[in-house]
């Protein structure tokens, strides 16, 4: 999850991350890529925009090459888009210290069911 603010995504911000199925951006301007996602991720990975924001996302640097990029659904929107089969385990920090509540930058989720998230908490 991007939020509205965010201008720059850094170098290392989505390392190691070779296989998102879903990355939603709140901000109606494309933040500045200073990388390249995986081709997976361009391929497989679904993007959600804000309505006004999906034309700019289709033709900017790096994020155009999103194969499905989507209307953001804000009405659906739930804290850290975790529905009970879901259910949140453990929360850790980009430097591997668990934590235990949501902190500002990107929260490494682990879920009941095994699947692990990253989400950019602003």
């Amino acid at each position: 999850m991007l939020g509205k603010n965010i201008e720059r995504i850094g170098t290392n911000s989505f390392g190691g991350a070779d296989s998102l199925h879903t990355i939603k951006s709140y901000n109606v301007i494309p933040p500045i890529l200073e990388f390249e996602f995986t081709e997976d991720n361009y391929n497989s990975a679904t993007l959600f925009v804000e309505k006004e924001a999906l034309d700019l996302y289709k033709v900017a640097d790096g994020w155009s090459k999103f194969i499905n990029i989507k209307i953001l659904d804000v009405s659906s929107v739930d804290d850290n888009n975790i529905d009970e089969k879901n259910e949140l385990y453990l929360r850790y920090d980009l430097s591997g210290r668990l934590i235990t509540k949501p902190t500002k930058g990107i929260n490494i989720l682990v879920l009941k069911n095994g699947n692990v998230k990253k989400v950019l908490v602003p």
